[in-house]
């Protein structure tokens, strides 16, 4: 006698922590035995080493292992023989554990410093959270726009970068980098000042130091000796 699939018993929807094992169990009566295929957000999910199928023909149980959870979504489970098809659909919500979630934290300040007219000016500062935070920079509290132009940003890990290229006497003052999550927001401030060299002057004048009875190449020689001293 042939009979169309239909699950005695469903998927049911789970919630489990991120990274832990997830399991979904369905009971299915068919004759004959039916082929099992499932999916995830509407798109086929394949065997792999972080996903395992598995049906156990005694008690007519289909079941689809997550070795890894780390994505949320709808998982939906397909019987389909000779003579028709039937499916269950059930949720997987993947939660962050409580111990990996964490406020923003000021690892590192923002440093105060001194950036030579035309050249490159780096800030850095080190933030940590779970969720990893969301950064922005701001310059005398207008948020700065870093997708090309003036200003770029670097992140590595915890550690977040910003480049001023260029840097003029306009661009000094206070910047502010601003991390946030869903759990809060932190900042760091610092001051950024235009380094501008010096011209090289001299205390006499070549007439006096020759009138001192100091010739003009031993004059050089000890501009030269006070330059290797600075």
């Amino acid at each position: 006698m042939t009979q169309k699939p239909f699950f005695t018993q469903p998927i049911t929807s789970c919630v489990v922590p991120h990274g832990e094992v997830a399991r979904f169990h369905a009971r299915v009566s068919s004759m004959p035995k039916p082929e099992i295929s499932w999916f995830h957000n509407r798109q086929p999910v394949f065997p792999s080493k972080n996903v395992v199928f598995h049906f156990d023909e005694v008690t007519s149980t289909a079941t689809l292992i997550i070795v890894d959870a780390f994505d949320s979504g709808s998982y939906r489970v397909m019987a389909i023989n000779s003579e028709g098809s039937a499916e269950s659909t059930a949720s997987l919500l993947v939660s962050l554990r409580e111990e990996q979630s964490a406020p923003p934290h000021v690892v590192q300040e923002l440093e105060n410093i001194a950036c030579p007219e035309g050249s490159t000016a780096e800030l850095k500062c080190t933030i940590s959270g779970e969720p990893a935070p969301e950064v922005a920079w701001y310059f005398e509290d207008t948020c700065l726009k870093v997708v090309g132009g003036k200003y770029g940003v670097r992140v590595e890990g915890k550690v977040y970068r910003l480049y001023i290229s260029n840097f003029t006497h306009t661009d000094a003052g206070l910047y502010k980098c601003i991390g946030r999550n869903k759990l809060g927001e932190v900042s760091s401030c610092a001051s950024v000042s235009c380094q501008v060299e010096k011209p090289v002057t001299f205390s006499k004048s070549y007439e006096t130091v020759v009138s001192e009875g100091i010739t003009a190449s031993q004059f050089v020689e000890k501009v030269q000796e006070s330059a290797e001293l600075v």
